[in-house]
C-alpha cells in the first residue's frame, strides 16, 4: 500500500526524501518543544511511577541502540548513505527478523527519550509523528530495493515483516556482521546522549545552561572530528 501511495512521487522527489531523511527530526522537535517547556501532559514527579518511566526509557534506549548496532554491523555505510544504493540484498542477522531494523531502532531511541521527558502526551505524539514522517521514507527505500533485486526482494518481503519482528529468523540469509561497519555509529550515540542531556536541562533549573552546553558539544564535536579526519 505504501508503494502505491508514494509511488507517484517523481524520481527526484523520492531521492531527496531519502537523502534528507535525517532532517525529519527538525519538524518533530518543533512540535515537541511546547510540551517540554510548558510541562503539558506530564506524569507526577517523584514516586514509583516516575522511577518506572525512567526505567522504561532506559530499556527503550538500550534496545534501540542495540538494534542499530546489530543492523549497522551488517549493512555498513549504506545505512547512512544519502543515495539510494545497494550492491547486495542483506537478509542475515536482524534483517532475517525484520526488514527495517535501523528505523525500528531509531523508533525505540525516540521512545526512550520521550519516556525521559515524563510526558505521556509526548509519548503518544512520538509514535504518531515518527511513523508519519518515516513511513514514506521506508516506502521509497523498499520501492528501490524491489526495482534493484526483483524476485529476490519479493521473496524476502513475503517472509520477513516490515516493522514487527518475527521471533525466529526467516532463513540464514545473506550478509555478515563486521565491526568495521560500526565506525560511524558513534554519531547515533552522540545524538541520543545529546537529546537526553537536553531533556535533563529542562528538568534541572539550577544548571540548565551546563546541560545544554554539553548537549550541543555532543552534537558538534563528532561532526567536527569527522571533517578533520577527512582533511587529514
Amino acid at each position: 500500500m505504501l508503494q502505491a501511495v508514494f509511488g507517484e512521487l517523481g524520481q527526484t522527489a523520492r531521492e531527496k526524501l531519502f537523502a534528507y531523511r535525517h532532517l525529519l527530526a527538525i519538524p518533530a522537535l518543533g512540535v515537541a518543544a511546547p510540551f517540554l517547556f510548558l510541562r503539558f501532559g506530564h506524569i507526577p514527579s517523584g514516586g514509583a511511577l516516575e522511577a518506572r518511566w525512567n526505567a522504561a526509557g532506559l530499556c527503550a534506549l538500550l534496545l534501540g541502540q542495540g538494534l542499530r548496532v546489530w543492523g549497522a554491523g551488517y549493512i555498513g555505510r549504506a545505512g547512512r548513505s544519502k543515495r539510494l544504493k545497494a550492491a547486495t540484498l542483506t537478509t542475515a542477522g536482524p534483517y532475517a527478523h525484520v526488514r527495517n531494523p535501523l528505523y525500528l531502532g531509531n523508533f525505540f531511541l525516540c521512545l526512550g527519550v520521550m519516556f525521559l521527558t515524563e510526558s505521556y502526551l509526548l509519548l503518544l505524539l512520538c509514535v504518531v509523528i515518527f511513523w508519519a514522517l518515516y513511513l514514506p521514507v521506508i516506502a521509497v527505500e523498499e520501492e528501490f530495493l524491489q526495482a534493484q533485486f526483483g524476485a529476490d526482494y519479493l521473496a524476502y518481503r513475503q517472509r520477513v515483516p516490515r516493522l514487527i519482528p518475527r521471533l525466529t529468523a526467516a532463513w540464514k540469509g545473506q550478509g555478515t556482521f563486521q565491526w568495521k561497519n560500526l565506525r560511524k555509529e558513534y554519531l547515533s550515540l552522540a545524538g541520543v546522549a545529546s537529546a537526553v542531556l537536553a531533556v535533563k536541562a529542562i528538568d534541572q533549573p539550577t544548571y540548565p545552561l551546563s546541560f545544554l552546553a554539553a548537549s550541543g558539544l555532543l552534537l558538534l564535536v563528532p561532526s567536527l572530528l569527522e571533517r578533520a579526519l577527512k582533511k587529514a
